[in-house]
């Protein structure tokens, strides 16, 4: 700030005591080892404990009389996971796209189909082949088992969690599911999640 009664042309030329020239600046800034301490390492060691104890609590999978059943609110689905199941879903997977000749009946744009929900998407079948159709679409498989395979399209991702909680997030164009009769408790809810997280655009 310029003194009182100070020429204006002649104080914005002087330069400001906090001005920095480029001769003063480092070529590299030295790391302050002094700000690292055993508390952020401790805090780094709680969350990767957390999320290790999260994953393996959901992965941790029960088994019966021979068969393996998802972990994440157990009991909510009666069937099990294991790859017995597996095969069965994805048999039944194929039936359904061999008798109607398509992966749904929907009449969906493919232009305004940004973003692709699959309910229940057990192992992930559906969403990767779906991921495959739309290429510029985001598609998210939810489910309560972590059984869907690793390496998918680009655009395709898979989420532990239960079709039936809060649904948080952005909406979608097109919301899908499927074999879900013996799993939802309560039709209505579900059906107004849907609802009301499903875009305008149809």
């Amino acid at each position: 700030m310029s003194e009182p009664g100070a020429n204006p042309a002649t104080a914005s030329s002087m330069p400001s005591p906090n001005t920095v020239t480029v001769e003063d600046v480092p070529s590299s800034i030295e790391v302050d080892e002094a700000f690292l301490t055993d508390d952020a390492s401790a805090i780094e060691d709680r969350l990767s404990s957390y999320t290790a104890s999260l994953t393996s609590s959901i992965i941790d999978y029960p088994k019966e009389y021979g068969r393996r059943y998802h972990a994440y609110r157990s009991g909510s689905y009666q069937f099990p996971n294991d790859k017995r199941e597996m095969d069965r879903l994805d048999l039944s997977h194929s039936l359904v796209v061999k008798t109607i000749g398509s992966l749904f009946l929907a009449p969906v744009d493919t232009e305004k189909t940004h973003r692709i929900l699959d309910v229940g998407t057990g192992t992930g079948i559906w969403a990767i082949e779906v991921g495959d159709m739309f290429p510029n679409a985001e598609v998210v498989g939810i489910d309560l088992s972590a059984i869907q395979p690793e390496f998918v399209p680009p655009n395709v991702r898979f989420e532990i969690d239960d079709a039936e909680s809060a649904w948080v997030g952005p909406s979608y164009d097109f919301i899908f599911l499927r074999y879900l009769a013996l799993s939802i408790a309560d039709w209505p809810k579900l059906v107004n999640n849907i609802y009301t997280n499903l875009n305008n655009n149809r």
